[in-house]
């Protein structure tokens, strides 16, 4: 062989060999069902005795600047509902666990479609989690990303894991189409019912003859909005007093509350979390929520509430009238009650829509949600607060 070509024979054979020694940049990878992730360094896999703890594959980068973790549970649930359902049902029970720390998004990767929440980790205070869902042949696959506290985004390392080869089947795995509308409830309208002008006078008497003792009511007011109200009452009754005189003394009691809205669309058989919140200034106070259902001739329904939003003399009779006459045509009835002290917030109470009856062409069913602040029997406010309440009106969508 001639020198120039034995050099390059020598230069070729160098070069496979190096080749052939240089690590595949994609060295293994994980399977949890249908989803199949690849991954190589610096990502590197726990071992056997950890992830049978876990009941979870994991993944490391120990020596990044910005230490992560990811885990894949190996349980994948099959979905009981539509995947549309699901996902909303999902967002729930995050907004319910976490409040306002959870952070919410869409993720796009590897021919899949994530549903994502970003929240505090709840056994490392060293990192928050990402967590993510997606659903590939009807089951739902769960990923964990635990990063460092100042993560503001998904990290791009876990990103890239994800845009890898990620399904055994890649026709079953395409991005599933945006959530279709489910059936359920939209919110038509909001009632708030408070004393008027005219039935201020009643509702002072009321509160005069609760004192039990000589006295008088200076004053109240109510404001009632959407989600929250304000409320006062002042007055002063006699007491006993040195050397046998009455003494004047002045009183006053101030409540204010809030809780969190309803949701303005209600899918069939989705929960949504109410809380309730008590000023810091506030008195005591409790709030009853009701979940019922309204039925009827449509343009009966349409005059009912017209009056009762009116504060008409006989409307709110014939609201609960119209209730009580509707029990049967639903498959349950929901009441709840929360009391708070000043400063204080109740836990999430969740409310279900009611499964209803068919109904007949000319009749039409309303869902009503009805929030109204209580005290107990015998004390101050209690007229003035148990003549208002916050009627939340839906009406069924297709």
């Amino acid at each position: 062989m001639q020198p120039g070509l034995q050099a390059a024979f020598l230069f070729v054979l160098a070069a496979l060999a190096l080749a052939a020694w240089c690590p595949p940049a994609l060295a293994a990878s994980l399977a949890v069902g249908d989803l199949r992730l690849a991954y190589g360094p610096p990502w590197q896999r726990a071992g056997a005795e950890e992830e049978a703890q876990a009941e979870s594959l994991i993944l490391r980068q120990p020596d990044a600047a910005e230490a992560l973790t990811v885990m894949l549970p190996r349980h994948q649930p099959r979905l009981r509902m539509p995947q549309a359902r699901f996902y909303q049902q999902l967002e729930t029970v995050w907004r319910t666990q976490y409040g306002e720390t959870a952070r919410f998004g869409w993720l796009e990767a590897g021919g899949l479609r994530w549903r994502m929440v970003r929240r505090p980790s709840l056994d490392r205070a060293d990192a928050v989690v990402f967590h993510l869902v997606t659903v590939i042949d009807g089951r739902a696959h769960h990923l964990l990303a635990y990063a460092p506290p100042s993560a503001a985004e998904l990290p791009e390392a876990v990103v890239h894991l994800l845009d890898g080869p990620v399904s055994a089947d890649e026709i079953r795995a395409m991005p599933a189409p945006p959530p279709a509308p489910t059936p359920g409830w939209r919110l038509d309208r909001v009632l708030r019912i408070q004393p008027r002008s005219s039935g201020l006078d009643q509702v002072m008497t009321l509160e005069r003859h609760a004192l039990r003792v000589d006295g008088g009511i200076t004053g109240l007011a109510m404001e009632a909005k959407d989600h929250s109200l304000k409320a006062s009452l002042q007055g002063f009754v006699w007491v006993p007093g040195p050397k046998r005189r009455e003494v004047r003394r002045e009183f006053s009691h101030r409540w204010e509350i809030d809780w969190s809205a309803p949701p303005r669309v209600w899918p069939d058989g989705e929960a949504a979390p109410i809380v309730v919140s008590a000023g810091t200034g506030s008195d005591r106070l409790g709030l009853v929520i009701r979940l019922r259902y309204l039925c009827g001739a449509a343009d009966r329904l349409r005059a009912l509430l017209n009056d009762t939003e009116r504060g008409e003399d006989d409307a709110s009779a014939g609201l609960q009238a119209g209730f009580a006459a509707c029990r049967g045509r639903a498959a349950r009835f929901m009441q709840a009650e929360a009391t708070v002290d000043a400063g204080e917030t109740s836990r999430p109470i969740l409310l279900q829509p009611p499964d209803t009856a068919a109904l007949s062409a000319d009749e039409q069913g309303l869902l009503v949600l009805t929030v109204q602040p209580i005290v107990g029997e015998g004390r101050p406010g209690r007229a003035l607060l148990h003549a208002t309440a916050i009627h939340y009106v839906y009406a069924r969508t297709p």
